[in-house]
């Protein structure tokens, strides 16, 4: 967790971005990268606009960007977990044409853009790969 008293280092606010995690603190990311979580407080002389305290310094977060994975690293995640319909009815002992339902029961989702099926989550998963499967499952 990061604290107010704990120095970031960064040299603009347009490296850092965060991600909403629906409870009391953000993840706070710099130039894409995560380096931490972080406290929001409400500001109830400004219609409890959210703010976070870095560096000893009020940022409101809606001047901050919203996380997103670089197209790179979208383009390695599905190519890393990405499956063909055949791929995945293969692996599941699946018949290709009524198994849909039955993919998405299996904690899969389908990719529209690269037609794939993609993990929703995995024990296999690495780094950012939650992040990003959430990220692609949100689109």
């Amino acid at each position: 967790m990061i604290n107010e008293e704990d120095h970031v280092e960064f040299d603009n606010y347009k490296q850092l971005s965060y991600k909403d995690s629906e409870k009391e603190d953000v993840q706070i990311y710099k130039d894409g990268k995560p380096i931490g979580n972080i406290k929001v407080f409400l500001d109830s002389e400004m219609e409890d606009r959210e703010y976070i305290c870095i560096n000893y310094t009020i940022v409101y977060l809606d001047t901050l960007a919203k996380w997103k994975p670089t197209t790179e690293r979208i383009k390695q995640f599905k190519k890393e977990w990405g499956q063909s319909n055949e791929e995945i009815c293969s692996c599941l002992g699946y018949d290709e044409e009524d198994s849909e339902d039955m993919i998405m029961g299996d904690d899969y989702f389908w990719d529209d853009e690269d037609d794939l099926w993609l993990n929703k989550d995995a024990s296999g998963f690495q780094d950012d790969d939650q992040e990003i499967a959430d990220y692609l499952r949100g689109l």
